[in-house]
């Protein structure tokens, strides 16, 4: 079951609340854990949890709740695809003001998270009529963890926020107050198997939430015409494989903390790893920018499950099937940071095309040009509403079948 603590109506104060961290940190308990994601993908980071054998979850906004194991909450960092990061909460309280706020923070036992040589990162969502300035409750908070330090006859630990060993989140909602270790440190869509990025890039959790969204089966080819540097093939190969999204991955914020165990990060990173498969399906992408090419081929190089993943420079219209049936999954240029001319005319030229060469496929359309989508002239059969970052965006499905299309209204 959800634990209570996760979850309290923000019209009831917090009561005054500590969590015996270190017990934790030894692997000894299970604790409330908060998994961060984007809008729209909260189902698929739940399903995700629930095949690791993590059920015992509640869907929240742009997050899921959950209780963990140290283990579990290693396990989450390795594998989970559509997560941004994996926060344990220590501390909660209610703060009628400043000075109780302060005083909140200032009456945790720092010594067990921080010690007098830590660098350390605060980051502050605040949202609240008491305390409007983030950046300032970010500030009183490092103070009061700095004066417990002082009153204890310690040499304090220092902020960096460039190399932080520790990583904390503090987040506000009006006079409730709670303090986490974010695990991940950096967030989980920073993969590590990239060279560079492209100029309109999309994220990594989106675009494995829109690969297991569109119920692609592991196994038919699957096509990408506007493939920049190639993110939704190399998350499809991840998945089809079987590897853990963070295979590439070597920073984890969770490796700083004390008592960190190496033994139960090495077991499950075996263990993870063991589950790896040689399924490589056919992937193809193309795209008619040669930079983004050359990258993308260059990211190609040490990516193990990628030994079926094909790019070539060329335009959309220039690419044909090679199979009677599979998939297209694609991101088309918004017209934003990708200039279009007419975005109308450019989407209905993608439509007429998958319509004449690409019968028998399942296509997938992710896009924030909700207008152009409009013109796309075939009639979709789902419309999912996601977010890449901020940017509001619709997954559209079309089952490219043989004869008539009609234009959407």
């Amino acid at each position: 079951m959800h634990n209570d603590r996760l979850k309290q109506k923000t019209s009831e104060p917090f009561n005054t609340e500590t969590i015996d961290i270190t017990s934790f940190l030894k692997g000894e308990l299970e604790l409330p854990i908060i998994v961060k994601t984007f809008a729209g993908i909260e189902k698929v980071v739940e399903n995700e949890m629930i095949l690791m054998g993590i059920s015992r979850s509640e869907r929240g906004k742009r997050a899921i709740f959950s209780n963990a194991t140290l283990k579990e909450v290693f396990r989450l960092n390795y594998t989970l695809r559509t997560g941004i990061s994996v926060l344990v909460p220590f501390l909660k309280f209610y703060a009628k003001n400043e000075d109780g706020f302060y005083n909140g923070v200032k009456k945790f036992d720092w010594k067990q998270i921080l010690s007098p040589d830590s660098k350390y990162v605060i980051n502050p969502v605040v949202s609240s009529e008491k305390f409007r300035h983030s950046l300032y409750m970010a500030q009183l908070t490092k103070d009061a963890i700095s004066d417990f330090f002082n009153e204890n006859k310690l040499e304090k630990p220092v902020i960096d926020k460039e190399y932080p060993e520790i990583v904390l989140d503090l987040h506000i909602n009006e006079n409730n107050c709670t303090l986490s270790l974010n695990s991940s440190g950096k967030p989980l869509y920073q993969r590590g198997y990239k060279i560079l990025s492209g100029k309109a890039p999309l994220n990594e959790s989106v675009a494995s939430a829109i690969i297991q969204l569109s119920n692609w089966d592991k196994k038919s080819p699957l096509y990408d015409f506007f493939c920049g540097t190639g993110t939704l093939l190399f998350e499809a190969a991840l998945l089809a494989a079987n590897f853990p999204s963070q295979y590439y991955r070597k920073y984890y914020a969770f490796k700083n903390w004390p008592f960190f165990t190496e033994a139960f990060w090495s077991d499950v990173v075996k263990t993870e790893n063991q589950k790896i498969t040689e399924n490589h399906p056919q992937l193809f992408g193309s795209d008619n920018d040669f930079s983004v090419v050359k990258t993308a081929t260059s990211s190609l190089t040490g990516f193990i499950p990628g030994n079926n993943i094909v790019f070539s420079c060329q335009d959309f219209v220039d690419v044909l099937p090679e199979s009677e049936n599979g998939f297209v999954i694609t991101n088309p240029p918004y017209g934003d940071r990708i200039e279009l001319e007419d975005p109308a005319a450019f989407y209905k030229s993608i439509g007429d095309y998958l319509k004449k060469n690409f019968t028998g496929f399942d296509a997938h359309i992710f896009t924030a040009n909700l207008e152009a989508l409009k013109s796309f002239g075939l009639k979709a059969n789902e419309k999912v509403q996601l977010f890449n970052g901020p940017i509001e965006c619709r997954l559209a499905h079309y089952i490219l079948k043989s004869g008539k299309f009609k234009h959407n209204k």
